[in-house]
């Protein structure tokens, strides 16, 4: 992989940290503060969410290398209201951050 996909593929993963933390989409006990390129961001500590963001973050490499990638979209939606009936009720767009890829 070339080292700009993975420098980009890093990024989006610390964007996405962020954006979880300051947007409390998850409580913000489960972050911590750690410094990558050389500012400080949040960082979650659960491991399955890690894995996620993680997996999610890499999987962009290969579209930047093939050059097939034009945007990573990152939207926060509100959640069903109801547990026990969700067949009617749609997740509602919250909020979206794009990020803009030029070859």
């Amino acid at each position: 992989m070339s080292s700009l996909a993975q420098e980009v593929s890093a990024f989006i993963e610390v964007c996405v940290h962020t954006i979880l933390s300051t947007r409390s989409v998850y409580p913000a006990a489960l972050f911590e503060s750690r410094r990558a390129f050389g500012l400080p961001v949040s960082s979650c500590r659960h491991p399955s969410l890690n894995q996620y963001v993680h997996a999610l973050a890499q999987s962009v490499q290969a579209w930047l290398v093939a050059g097939e990638m034009q945007r990573v979209v990152i939207a926060i939606l509100d959640p069903p209201r109801s547990e026990t009936n969700r067949d009617g009720d749609v997740a509602r767009l919250l909020e979206r951050f794009v990020f803009e890829v030029r070859h």
